[in-house]
């Protein structure tokens, strides 16, 4: 079953949490949506979470050019991480990145993926597959859930729902970008600085994260939700 925009407008409410000060840079792959009971979900919802991250990282460099220092991109982004995330699944993103590196733009330096990445956790491809019910493109303090339940004819269902936040990424790729310039990670030309390197992480998580849902299902529907006000969103659907 697909979302459709009008179950995104109704049902979006039902579906947010709060998230302190403190956790608001935690992050998951976004293809993550079961955990167990007691977890807090990380708000930071983009493709392969931390380790995705440091893969972003170094695609951007080597898009754009610049110089890295493998090392410290990788403390950099694993400083977010704050104790076990208890998803019950696997990361759907880190799989489809290594089986196809080139796509991703990590051709030339998928040496780097297997030192850092593979050393901290076990990637396989395996037969795992699952259907998910839509994309959404949050902009929004609150949290939103990625497993929802939507009352049908049928009864009850629960739908596993891939949530892009827009907002809490922007936050922490602004802090991570100053990060990175502070501790010399990385090496800009010339007088480009934090916003330069904001903006080509950004656009590197997106092209990341369009990849996969290629990979995923190209059929998904993709929805942006935007809270203009406390409770009430703003839904607009783009496929």
């Amino acid at each position: 079953m697909y979302l459709s925009k009008d179950i995104v407008a109704t049902a979006i409410i039902d579906h947010v949490y709060e998230v302190p000060d403190e956790k608001e840079s935690i992050s998951r792959c976004f293809t993550q949506t079961v955990f167990t009971p007691e977890a807090f979900i990380p708000p930071v919802s983009l493709p392969g979470g931390d380790l995705g991250e440091f893969a972003i990282l170094v695609a951007a460099a080597t898009e754009y050019g610049f110089e890295f220092d493998a090392e410290k991109l990788f403390s950099s982004v694993c400083a977010f991480y704050k104790g076990d995330i208890l998803a019950l699944e696997p990361s759907l993103h880190l799989p489809y990145l290594f089986k196809d590196p080139h796509l991703y733009g990590l051709e030339k330096h998928i040496q780097i993926l297997e030192k850092y990445i593979k050393r901290d956790q076990k990637i396989q491809i395996t037969n795992y597959h699952k259907r998910f019910a839509g994309v959404i493109l949050v902009e929004s303090n609150h949290g939103i859930t990625p497993e929802w339940q939507i009352e049908t004819d049928a009864g009850l269902v629960k739908l596993p729902v891939l949530i892009l936040h827009k907002s809490f990424i922007d936050k922490r790729h602004q802090i991570l970008a100053q990060q990175l310039i502070d501790t010399k990670a990385v090496e800009l030309y010339g007088d480009l600085g934090v916003d330069y390197l904001y903006e080509v992480l950004s656009e590197m998580t997106d092209v990341h994260a369009m990849e996969t849902l290629k990979h995923i299902d190209p059929q998904l529907p993709f929805f942006a939700a935007k809270e203009k006000e406390p409770g009430i969103f703003a839904v607009e659907q783009y496929i």
